[in-house]
C-alpha cells in the first residue's frame, strides 16, 4: 500500500483519516464495497500510518465533531503560519 502514495504522501503534515464507525455506509456506483471490506481497509491505513510514524489523527463522532476536530488538526498542523484575525467592525458575513 505505502507504494500507492509514496508519491504524495510528502507533502503532507498530517493525514486526516475518517473513521468509518458512527457513518451510515450506502453501497454506490462508486463504493462497492460492504462493510466488512470498509472497516478492513480502515485498519490497513490506520496500520500503515503507524508503522511509518506517518503524523495523524482520526476523526471520529459526529458530524460536528469531525468538522471541529479537522479544524484543530489543520490549526496545530499549519502552526505559527496560521493568523487569526478578529472580523473588522462593520463588516457582516
Amino acid at each position: 500500500m505505502l507504494d500507492r502514495v509514496s508519491d504524495w504522501l510528502p507533502a503532507y503534515r498530517t493525514i486526516l483519516l475518517c473513521s468509518p464507525s458512527g457513518v451510515a455506509f450506502a453501497s454506490d456506483h462508486v463504493r462497492t464495497e460492504d462493510c466488512a471490506a470498509r472497516a478492513h481497509l480502515h485498519e490497513a491505513f490506520v496500520q500503515l500510518l503507524a508503522d511509518y510514524r506517518i503524523p495523524h489523527a482520526i476523526l471520529s463522532g459526529t458530524v460536528d465533531q469531525r468538522a471541529e476536530r479537522l479544524v484543530e488538526e489543520i490549526t496545530k498542523a499549519l502552526g505559527s503560519t496560521v493568523k487569526a484575525s478578529p472580523p473588522r467592525a462593520g463588516r457582516h458575513h
